[in-house]
């Protein structure tokens, strides 16, 4: 028992320094955790360590594999246990996001844990792995907006809704990568497409769903879009009563911070356009919108 809890530890640690060494390390670790069905927490946080190392390396197999194995360990109906499937829920969406950029054409493992949302989805799980990503990010979404509807008394951001727009970019990036490909999306949820918050939560009003006047638009760093083919910032914006916007910034990004340094030079100019009609709903929110960059063609 001490040996298996020293080989996690030590194959973490020799993953920055040895790389490999520590992959192969903890593959046989957390096949044991696996196997003993023991010591899951230490295994959820090693296949989470491995499963990112893994996909930094493009060694995706092993991503794939120690991913799929963190969401298995992180059982349990709590909200700890939500958060944690939904983190490694968001790896894979990552993962088998960059096996279709590199145009892996292996079918995906049949031990995957991903449960398919819709038929449609389903049919073409076998065709390529961006089916997979868009079902991840969908789950990661399902698990953490319960979560990220809770809102911290002094108006920061929780480690809840951070991650909930860590998967929404991946849900951006996917079907923007849907469009580019001329693939057709499957159908989701519309409460996964945006997250807003009520500012006023006493005045019975709901919060007013919105979105930006992109204008000027943002400079495009077509360089930065090698790894991915796509960018995506997702912006946490807090409008007052009055419908002002109060404080808009970065809370998550794929694609490099050239993306990141692009929105913010122009973001302060952009304005609120409201989607809904006045007096129908509260203005004062927190709203958070993706804005996205790609290469069609």
């Amino acid at each position: 028992v001490e040996q298996l809890l020293a080989r996690l530890a030590l194959g973490r640690a020799e993953l920055s320094q040895r790389g490999t060494q520590g992959r192969d390390r903890l593959v046989e670790a957390i096949a044991q955790v696996d196997a003993r069905r023991a010591f899951l927490d230490e295994g959820y946080g090693a296949a989470v360590a491995l499963g990112l190392w893994a996909l930094e390396a493009d060694h995706l197999d092993t991503a794939q594999q120690a991913l799929s194995d963190a969401v298995r360990f992180a059982e349990g109906d709590d909200d700890a246990h939500k958060f944690a499937r939904a983190r490694a829920m968001n790896g894979l969406a990552a993962t088998y996001f960059r096996m279709d950029v590199l145009a892996a054409d292996e079918r995906p493992r049949t031990g995957s844990r991903i449960t398919v949302h819709s038929a449609e989805a389903g049919a073409r799980l076998a065709q390529r792995p961006i089916y997979l990503a868009w079902e991840a990010s969908l789950q990661a979404l399902d698990l953490l907006l319960p979560l990220a509807i809770a809102q911290d008394p002094e108006g920061r951001a929780t480690t809840a809704q951070v991650l909930w727009a860590n998967a929404s970019a991946w849900r951006s990036a996917v079907r923007t990568r849907f469009q580019t490909l001329s693939l057709s999306a499957p159908a989701e949820t519309a409460a996964f497409r945006q997250l807003v918050l009520d500012g006023d939560p006493n005045d019975g009003l709901p919060p007013c769903a919105c979105g930006l006047n992109v204008d000027p638009p943002p400079s495009y760093p077509r360089d930065a879009l090698e790894r991915y083919e796509v960018g995506v910032v997702v912006l946490r914006v807090i409008v007052n009563d009055a419908g002002e916007i109060v404080d808009r910034r970065p809370i998550a990004h794929i694609g490099g911070e050239a993306f990141v340094s692009a929105v913010t030079q122009v973001v302060g100019s952009w304005s609120v356009r409201r989607a809904d009609l006045p007096g129908m709903c509260s203005n004062a929110a927190t709203v958070f919108l993706n804005i996205t960059f790609a290469i069609s063609g």
